[in-house]
Parts: structure tokens; sequence; C-alpha cells
């Protein structure tokens, strides 16, 4: 987790409200890689008990990555298979695609 991260965790576990519930945001290959350990160590999701669900950024992701979007979607499957399999591993909603056509 990096610097801001930390900041923002620090925020969230002292003053910010604990009903207040969150999306994490997967729209990076780093952030693709390092899903399942976020989710299984409480050190690097502090907050997880607040975590809802995740979404896959997909134009985001894409524009990382460098390729190009084909309107079968194929070059997204791995990455859209592992986030809806983590959420659903660790019993959060998953928002897929969320992406201009």
């Amino acid at each position: 987790m990096n610097f801001a991260g930390m900041k923002f965790s620090n925020f969230l576990l002292t003053s910010f409200r604990r009903d207040v519930l969150f999306y994490g945001l997967v729209e990076t290959p780093y952030s693709l890689a390092t899903l399942l350990s976020d989710l299984s160590e409480n050190r690097r999701c502090p907050f997880r008990d607040q975590l809802r669900g995740l979404i896959f950024g997909a134009e985001d992701y894409a524009q990382e990555v460098g390729i190009t979007r084909t309107p079968e979607l194929t070059e997204m499957i791995y990455a859209r298979q592992h986030v809806v399999t983590l959420a659903k591993a660790y019993r959060l909603e998953a928002l897929d695609l969320v992406s201009s056509p």
C-alpha cells in the first residue's frame, strides 16, 4: 500500500464512521495482482469489514495494460474472472466492466 493509501487507512480507522461501506476499485495490473493478498491480510486492508464489493474498471485497466478493446471483450476475460472469483470467495459484491461501450 502506498503512503496515501496508508494515510487514508489511518483516517478510516481513527475518525470515520464504521457504518459506512466501501467498494474496492480494481483498475491496474498491480491492483489485480495484489487483490488476493489485500483481501486476505487485514494489515493491508484494515477496513476489510466495511468492504462491500469490488468494481472492475475496464477502461482504466485496458489503458494501463495498453490493450485494444474489442466488441467481444475477450481481452478482458482473465481480469474479469479474477475479480469476480475473488469477490465471491470473500462474500463481496462484484461489479463488472464499469466502462463505456
